[in-house]
């Protein structure tokens, strides 16, 4: 779940257990996360290691944050971007880092969920749905 708040920094130690040369081939949008990878937060690093394991992901991001995510992509090569305060983010340092891992997030090449949710039910009703087909699909039932 992603949402308003960055969430505590990733220590040194754990960044060195993420091999990132292997998570070059899973998303379209690696090179931002690569470049600051001192910033990423626990979650994030969570994630990551996550991925790397092959372990399927459901993202659930925040709807107003992903319209702040939006507004970032739109304007994150003008000069003015970091003026821009966006209403979604606690911290507004910590802005870039949330949207350009949802960037990361969105453009995996493959087990690519991400869903926005407004409330905690939206993720619920979500998970009710998506939970049992997951588990037909790895036990071959569903074609």
């Amino acid at each position: 779940m992603l949402g308003s708040r960055f969430g505590g920094k990733a220590v040194p130690a754990a960044l060195d257990e993420i091999d990132f040369s292997m998570l070059q081939g899973v998303s379209c949008d690696i090179d931002s996360i690569k470049e600051n990878k001192n910033n990423l937060s626990v979650t994030q690093l969570e994630i990551l290691k996550a991925i790397e394991c092959k372990i399927p992901i459901y993202t659930f991001i925040n709807d107003g944050v992903m319209h702040d995510q939006h507004t970032y992509e739109k304007n994150k090569k003008k000069k003015i971007i970091n003026e821009i305060e966006f209403p979604n983010i606690d911290k507004q340092e910590t802005a870039k880092y949330i949207f350009e891992f949802i960037n990361f997030l969105r453009h995996r090449v493959q087990n690519n969920a991400v869903f926005e949710f407004s409330k905690f039910e939206d993720i619920e009703t979500l998970l009710k749905k998506q939970v049992p087909r997951y588990f037909q699909w790895i036990s071959g039932t569903v074609g």
